[in-house]
């Protein structure tokens, strides 16, 4: 058990050294490049301070002046042109002045003001003559504008001032000496006399920063316009530059001796200690990554430390996809903490530093175990490659793309949730710019309202659909479900329809098929009893010693008649059996259809003969078709054998053959006997008999066998009853 916890107490202390140094060794790479190996003066925070100096310096020490500015103002001609037309051409500017005092001086008539009314056309007069000044000299338009201008720029001169106080504190820690070479002007915050060398209070080894001017083209850009503190109409970006195209030659730099309550020169400070605490982290984090990695080697705790060598069953129920991204969003939050801890150097505050790193150390070892966990789980999951496929079918990904089984469907989801979503974003937007609101309701009364009714009434059509299904499973029928439209649910609510429809009619069918099966039942138990119960009578009788041979021959004649009917009805029943099965076979081959009738004709030759029907057959001379020619005159039989046994005493029969293109229809037409009824279905079913009373001879069979051969042809047998006229049709493919 001790030595259990102790392998376990070097897995968990070589984890936190790895954590340890991967976190500080990755910092580094990634992040380490404003500290490691740099400079401060190098640094882009320098590079925006030293560039705001410059341009501030340029502005108020360089010689820079309103009056400078205000004579370096220009007019263009398309300026003359803008401010001439601004308020549309000299008519209609004429126009709108005279209206402008129209009602003023009504007003004043009205009360008879005569100085007033003077005073206001004084007025009016005064602006046409101005503004007719403005069409006719462009000198006049040029003056208006630079007074303009010159307005502006003072405001510019005043805005920038504001700002002086934080020039000034930069200036203290910076040292300049620059010469205009063309004036001769020279611009320094040193206090130098004429005989002093610029050299001893500027070089390098007295100075932190030292940068010699002129600079080269890129950080000309220096003495540029500081202008982003006021918007104006002049140029005042352009009138700068000019000014930075002067000549200058000279130095400027920070003094080691630089005062250290200077803006600049806290920041110097603060870099340099967060510096040297970025190298003793980096070093520490290598050290700690090398005794890590030899904890690892020397006591081999991936030997003796399972971390999961099975999968849990809760995580196997996960979708794999879900795993997969979960997993991904472990190793970026991982590598996020990983990098992360450079920053916390910065913090100027030892304290608030230790604390944040323990916080980044915490989180980094928890995600850094999570990733391993997850890892060798997903691992174990893509090994078992016999799962795999199972497991992708079971992915979100994977079930998704159901949504698209209905194409239309899917495509209206995606719509309305796009809509949905949308409309979010334009609530928030309009909280944050009122101004939205007239985009933002004409969108929502049309795409929003239209879309969420549209939502409403197609729940409401689901709705009704679970409902309905609701009452056919519990066997209620009511009326069809409107299905009107070519929606998806309109074409859901016919499909049940036809649903409904079809179990009803199936369970017609089944109540039916149970009626038959019945029927059959007893029917099959009466004929087969019949016969049987004679013979066993008659076999009784046969046992009295006392008979006469007459009677005993009698006797032994009735038990052959029977005993044929029993053989017929079961032959017929093993036939009727095997025809249903499908278990027969067609032996076929081409045969004339009208000597198989005339076969069956002559065979009943003496049958009809003794009977009182009087047969009509009208027929071709010859109709050859590929046919089983025993099993079809078996048809042929069965349907002249009804015909003898339930035909009309002195009635015609008519039978006919007719060759119709591809086809034969022979055709048997007689009077009944017995009344039939319109359901001719039931005729085809086993032992059904047009005499109920069941006391004429045949097995009921006839018909079933009949129809079964036919359709094994790929025929039709079709039977019509009109009153008490029976009508059998045989339809055969001539190929």
């Amino acid at each position: 058990m001790d030595t259990k916890w102790k392998s376990r107490l070097h897995f968990v202390l070589a984890l936190l050294f790895v954590t340890l140094g991967l976190t500080g060794v990755m910092s580094g790479l990634s992040r380490g490049n404003e500290y490691i190996g740099q400079n401060f003066f190098d640094t882009e925070q320098f590079k925006s301070e030293n560039s705001k100096y410059l341009e501030q310096l340029n502005l108020f020490e360089l010689g820079i002046t309103p009056k400078n500015m205000k004579e370096k103002i220009t007019v263009t001609e398309e300026e003359i042109e803008e401010y001439r037309f601004r308020y549309g051409d000299l008519p209609e500017q004429i126009d709108s002045i005279k209206t402008q005092y129209e009602g003023q001086i009504s007003e004043a008539e009205a009360v008879k003001n005569k100085e007033l009314i003077e005073m206001y056309e004084a007025e009016r007069d005064k602006k046409i003559n101005d503004i007719m000044a403005n069409f006719q000299s462009d000198k006049v338009v040029e003056e208006k504008i630079s007074k303009v201008k010159e307005k502006e720029v003072d405001a510019y001169f005043q805005e920038m001032t504001k700002n002086r106080k934080e020039f000034l504190e930069f200036d203290k820690a910076y040292t300049y000496y620059l010469e205009d070479m063309t004036t001769g002007e020279v611009y320094t915050n040193l206090n130098l006399d004429s005989e002093d060398d610029v050299s001893q209070y500027i070089n390098k080894k007295d100075m932190l920063y030292l940068r010699s001017i002129p600079m080269d083209e890129d950080e000309r850009s220096y003495f540029s316009s500081y202008s982003d503190y006021t918007d104006t109409e002049v140029d005042t970006a352009g009138i700068i530059e000019s000014f930075a195209d002067r000549e200058l030659k000279g130095q400027v730099g920070i003094s080691k001796d630089a005062p250290k309550s200077s803006p600049i020169m806290k920041e110097y400070k603060t870099y340099k200690t967060t510096q040297k605490l970025a190298y003793s982290y980096l070093i520490a984090s290598l050290l700690a990554l090398l005794l890590g990695a030899f904890m690892i080697r020397k006591s081999g705790v991936w030997k003796t430390i399972e971390i999961s060598r099975s999968t849990p069953v809760f995580y196997s129920k996960i979708p794999i996809d879900v795993r997969a991204g979960v997993l991904l969003v472990t190793i970026l939050i991982l590598g996020d903490y990983i990098t992360d801890n450079m920053y916390q150097i910065s913090y100027s505050s030892f304290y608030y530093f230790v604390r944040e790193f323990i916080h980044q150390t915490f989180w980094t070892v928890l995600f850094l175990v999570l990733t391993l966990i997850q890892g060798s789980w997903f691992i174990n999951t893509l090994k078992n490659k016999e799962n795999i496929e199972e497991e992708w079918k079971e992915s979100l990904i994977y079930k998704a793309k159901d949504v698209f089984l209905v194409r239309r469907t899917g495509v209206q989801m995606v719509i309305l949730l796009g809509i949905t979503f949308a409309t979010g974003i334009g609530i928030s937007v309009v909280f944050m710019e009122n101004e939205a609101v007239i985009v933002f309701i004409p969108l929502f009364l049309f795409v929003t309202v239209p879309a969420v009714i549209y939502l409403l009434i197609q729940i409401g059509k689901f709705n009704r659909i679970v409902r309905y299904t609701d009452e056919l499973v519990n066997g209620h029928y009511a009326s069809d479900l409107p299905a009107k439209g070519n929606s998806t649910l309109s074409k859901l609510a016919r499909n049940i329809n036809s649903l409904k429809t079809g179990v009803k009619t199936s369970q017609q069918e089944q109540a039916k098929s149970e009626r038959l099966k019945t029927e059959l039942i007893t029917n099959v138990s009466h004929d087969l009893r019949t016969p049987l119960t004679s013979i066993i009578t008659y076999t009784e009788l046969l046992k009295n010693p006392n008979l006469s041979e007459e009677e005993r021959t009698g006797y032994l004649q009735i038990i052959d008649r029977k005993s044929k009917r029993l053989k017929v009805l079961i032959d017929d029943l093993f036939e009727a059996s095997k025809m249903a099965s499908g278990s027969i076979e067609l032996v076929k081959d081409r045969a004339d259809i009208v000597q198989l009738l005339q076969q069956s004709l002559a065979e009943r030759d003496e049958a009809i003969k003794q009977s009182s029907l009087q047969f009509r057959v009208s027929m071709p001379d010859k109709c050859v078709a590929f046919v089983d020619g025993q099993k079809l005159w078996r048809v042929f039989d069965n349907l002249i054998g009804n015909i003898l046994n339930y035909s009309l005493e002195n009635t015609r029969v008519y039978i006919s053959v007719t060759a119709e293109r591809d086809r034969v229809v022979i055709t048997f037409k007689n009077v009944t006997k017995y009344e039939l009824g319109d359901n001719t279905d039931e005729m085809f079913e086993r032992f059904k008999r047009g005499d109920t009373s069941r006391h004429t001879e045949g097995s009921g069979l006839g018909l079933a066998i009949a129809k079964s051969i036919v359709d094994l042809h790929g025929g039709t047998l079709d039977i019509d009853v009109d009153g008490d006229l029976f009508k059998a049709v045989v339809m055969l493919d001539l190929n």
